[in-house]
């Protein structure tokens, strides 16, 4: 499915980013269309993790933001798409490939879908989530990701009669910048549960209605 896309949904040079940085950067542009992956804590090994994020820091001390186009590609592929396939690779403890586990998300994500965010894509995987989602005016994409991830997680843990972390602390984000990219994004999603059994994950979003 095409969708009809809003008439500016891309990133826009000349319009403010709200940039932020903790273990991972961080770009936000008002009622602009991003793709995001947040991942179960227990789906990367400690030990993988920590190399990563040493990837990372040496990276963005090379490249000060703000980044161009090349340097944002330049970080794809050298960090964010390799830490990518090693989280589709399915380690950890999968709850999320339960439907029952998996609607307590479905249902987070539906509270904010076609209220304070469009959700365009999306993949609930076992053990991480792509979206591709943009946000209504005066409205924190990342605030509302955060939400959703608490909501989701309170729910999770209760039926599992768990405590503590769920979801890991931040999510990759990355402004989509043409309808090219917003298109492999959405064939990225569709594609990424090659190989699983049916019924372990979910798509959702405006391209699968």
């Amino acid at each position: 499915m095409n969708t009809p896309l809003p008439t500016t949904p891309y990133f826009d040079p000349k319009m403010p980013v709200s940039f932020w940085r903790d273990k991972l950067p961080h770009w936000e542009q008002a009622g602009k269309i991003s793709f995001l992956t947040f991942r179960l804590c227990d789906s990367m090994p400690q030990t993988v993790m920590r190399q990563y994020e040493d990837m990372k820091a040496q990276f963005i001390k090379r490249h000060p933001y703000p980044w161009n186009t090349e340097t944002s590609k330049e970080y794809e592929e050298l960090i964010a798409n390799p830490l990518e396939r090693y989280v589709d690779a399915g380690y950890g403890e999968c709850v999320l490939k339960d439907p029952a586990l998996r609607r307590y998300l479905r249902e987070a994500i539906d509270y904010y879908d076609h209220n304070t965010i469009l959700v365009w894509a999306s993949v609930i995987m076992p053990n991480h989530v792509h979206l591709l989602a943009s946000a209504a005016p005066g409205i924190s994409l990342s605030e509302t990701i955060a939400s959703i991830k608490r909501f989701s997680a309170t729910r999770i843990n209760r039926h599992l009669g768990r405590k503590g972390r769920l979801w890991q602390d931040e999510p990759f984000d990355t402004l989509v910048r043409s309808d090219r990219q917003y298109r492999k994004f959405v064939e990225y999603i569709r594609n990424n549960p090659n190989g699983l059994p049916i019924g372990t994950y979910e798509f959702g979003g405006l391209e699968f209605e």
